[in-house]
């Protein structure tokens, strides 16, 4: 960019910049369901506050980590350890960690992730405005704010470019010969990386391969001649790297399975979802615009439609760079923003799969059904073709592992954002400015949610979460003592192994939970399970576990949810089990001597027959 660009943007000063970070800021905080008065997601604001709560309670015990829930070993936390630790260390001093403190720490967060990606984007720009508006572009993309759902994986998706910066803060310490800098930005990077890969395994192999790929060809071209600064910061990135993942070995044991390729099929990005946008995704809706494609129709589930669209003024901008770098009217894009379109470029092609899919979805599934692993397996013949890429699923780690492949779409969105920018630079250099101007408005446009859909999100995230929080967990601590042995056992038919609302539920209780949400951290706290409550969780012969359960003096009482534990904390989700059947089902395997059976509104509680007038 030639001094002339610089300062014609440099005019519109301060203010204005000011100003329109705060507008996208906020902009961005309500679009992510940040403000007061929102709620992003049940699941995830409910179980942070429950683990941030038991994390303080076991410290208060002489403890360590989470002893509340996945006993007796304590539960892990695969991913967002850092919120659960910054929220107990502010708001827990009153013995209680709320979902709307949580949601507090996730709106700080978002903030420090905007005020990065607006200096990372300067950097590509040229231009402090610039900056922020790709920060707005990039953060309001609906690739990262639909991710509300998938709680600390969307602050950790909005922290990419901050992750980069430091990185390219490092090599610029390294080619000054400021040592002293480069040394205390290397123990930052180090830092940082532990931070990301606690916080979410998606962001920080993304951060990883970005920065990989920008170090990379600082070495293949160096500046000046002299690539060792070049060769120091790829080998600090490298070592940091490792030691994080070294780190994280160490907490949490083992890795993920490798999923078939069938799997990566079903999870690839169709490409019919990147040429037109969902109604549910941008403002298009609004007009009644773009595609209406449910969940349940896609082989990838709801994660493999989240915006994906590319954008038309994403589109409109990289033709326009191209005919200007074409035409000597504008430089080529320098190593930093080269390094984002190339890895935007490579993640694309990640993002389709091991075929290629265009319009091939189904109509055979209902929500509910398509949860099952069977339905996310994709036959080779229901795609388009076939890319021969499936090797690289099955072999290549960290790609290997990137079960959800449309997530490999937001480094395409910072890319396009970068593209964007460039786009907007070279017209406001040439003195086209209102085109200028109405290519930022566009790609805004195209940003933004639907304000109605983000509202009615918020709503029934809050009450979902209030009938989880209060309703459920207020019954269930009722019904439980602090300090119980507690085992969640779901009787209906079709229970979720994924028992997100236990963690609520013990938590409130300060009970000692065999169970746990999510399945990675499930799959971790069973090897220390009694074989009689694996069984019974198994339900192989429910009935004889859980007396010997009791037997042996390892639970202290057993509590049968008049709902599944999963699907309660989804606010789209209806599914009410059969409580007449649950009932039949208690009776069946528990009725007669030797336990006491009491059936509440939400739960039915068994103990052992030890109260006056009980038949032993």
């Amino acid at each position: 960019m030639d001094e002339r660009g610089t300062g014609q943007w440099r005019r519109m000063g301060a203010p204005a910049c000011w100003g329109l970070g705060l507008v996208l800021l906020l902009a961005v905080l309500a679009a992510y369901k940040l403000l007061p008065g929102q709620l992003p997601h049940a699941q995830a604001m409910i179980g942070d506050a429950a683990y941030a709560q038991c994390l303080h309670d076991t410290r208060a015990a002489g403890g360590e980590g989470c002893l509340g829930f996945g006993y007796p070993r304590g539960a892990p936390r695969p991913f967002g350890l850092p919120v659960n630790l910054l929220a107990a260390s502010l708001f827990a001093s009153d013995g209680v960690v709320s979902p709307g403190e949580v949601r507090t720490v996730y709106a700080g967060i978002v903030g420090l992730a905007f005020v990065l990606a607006a200096l990372l984007f300067r950097r590509v720009s040229g231009s402090r405005v610039a900056g922020v508006l790709g920060a707005g572009l990039y953060l309001l993309a609906p690739a990262l704010q639909q991710q509300s759902s998938f709680a600390a994986l969307q602050l950790g998706l909005a922290l990419i470019p901050g992750y980069l910066l430091l990185d390219v803060l490092l090599l610029d310490a390294l080619r000054a010969g400021r040592r002293g800098r480069a040394a205390a930005l290397a123990a930052l990077v180090a830092g940082v990386r532990v931070f990301a890969l606690f916080l979410d395994g998606y962001s920080f192999l993304f951060a990883a391969v970005l920065s990989t790929a920008y170090l990379g060809l600082a070495v293949l071209l160096p500046r000046g001649g002299s690539r060792l600064p070049a060769v120091l910061a790829l080998v600090t990135h490298v070592a940091c790297t490792g030691l994080a993942a070294w780190i994280y070995a160490r907490y949490l044991p083992g890795g993920l399975a490798v999923m078939p390729v069938d799997f990566f099929r079903g999870a690839g990005v169709d490409v019919l979802t990147m040429l037109a946008p969902m109604q549910s995704q941008s403002l298009y809706g609004a007009l009644g615009l773009g595609l209406d494609i449910q969940p349940e129709n896609s082989w990838g589930g709801r994660a493999s439609l989240l915006g994906m669209f590319v954008g038309y003024s994403a589109m409109v901008s990289a033709g326009l760079l191209a005919w200007a770098i074409a035409t000597r009217r504008a430089r080529r894009p320098g190593l930093l923003p080269c390094a984002i379109l190339l890895t935007g470029l490579a993640a694309t092609l990640l993002s389709l799969g091991p075929s290629l899919k265009f319009n091939d979805f189904r109509h055979d599934h209902t929500r509910v059904s398509a949860l099952a692993f069977s339905a996310y397996l994709m036959p080779e013949a229901a795609a388009t073709a076939r890319l021969h890429s499936g090797w690289i699923y099955q072999a290549v780690p960290g790609i290997r592992n990137a079960r959800v492949l449309g997530r490999w779409q937001v480094l395409a969105r910072l890319a396009l954002v970068t593209v964007t920018l460039l786009a907007l630079v070279v017209l406001w250099r040439s003195g086209k400015r209102w085109p200028a101007v109405a290519l930022a408005a566009f790609a805004l446009f195209e940003a933004m949610p639907d304000p109605r859909l983000v509202g009615e999100e918020s709503r029934a995230a809050s009450d979902r979460a209030d009938q989880v929080y209060r309703v459920h967990g207020g019954e269930f601590a009722r019904l439980v003592q602090p300090g119980e042995r507690v085992l969640l056992l779901q009787m209906h038919e079709g229970a979720s192994g994924n028992e997100f609302a236990a963690d609520t539920f013990c938590a409130l209780a300060r009970a000692h939970c065999y169970n746990t949400g999510g399945d990675k951290a499930s799959d971790a706290i069973r090897a220390a399970w009694p074989d009689e409550i694996r069984a019974a969780i198994e339900r192989r012969e429910v009935s004889r576990n859980v007396r010997e359960a009791f037997g042996k003096g390892l639970v202290d009482v057993v509590v049968v949810p008049h709902f599944d534990l999963r699907l309660v904390v989804y606010p789209w989700s209806d599914d009410v089990p059969d409580a007449a059947g649950i009932a039949e089902a208690v009776d069946a395997a528990f009725g007669g001597a030797g336990l006491d059976i009491r059936a509440a509104s939400g739960f039915t509680v068994i103990r052992a027959c030890t109260a006056p007038g009980c038949v032993q």
